[in-house]
């Protein structure tokens, strides 16, 4: 049944997203710094950012949250990065395998931005 309404969900929001008027949508994409394609792709997935960032993100040592909060425009670009990512697979993957972060690393691409976090 949650797959049914996660389905129901994502198809209401691409809808509002096409029915948007073109310049309230453009203004509001300019405000968050992202693209029409960014909001495709979060718009048609992306639910493994949502499980997949936060635990990246703690497992370097960084409290999503706080980042999300304090820092909200590195935040969106950390998940703009993560929906864009062409490992969603290996990285789930990893993840389940608790591989350490160096390894999982070698794939992020937020790696680097994460590093910068820490330190």
């Amino acid at each position: 049944m949650t797959g049914i309404i996660d389905v129901i969900r994502r198809w209401r929001d691409r809808w509002e997203l096409d029915h948007t008027v073109p310049e309230e949508l453009d203004r509001m994409l300019h405000e968050v710094g992202l693209t029409h394609h960014d909001l495709a792709a979060a718009a048609d997935g992306g639910e493994h950012v949502a499980r997949l960032l936060p635990a990246m993100l703690a497992l370097n040592g960084i409290e999503a949250d706080a980042v999300r909060h304090e820092l909200g425009m590195l935040f969106r670009d950390l998940e703009r990065v993560c929906n864009n990512c062409r490992e969603v697979r290996r990285c789930s993957h990893l993840m389940e395998e608790n591989a350490p972060v160096e390894r999982l690393a070698e794939i992020c691409p937020n790696a680097a931005t994460m590093a910068s976090l820490k330190g």
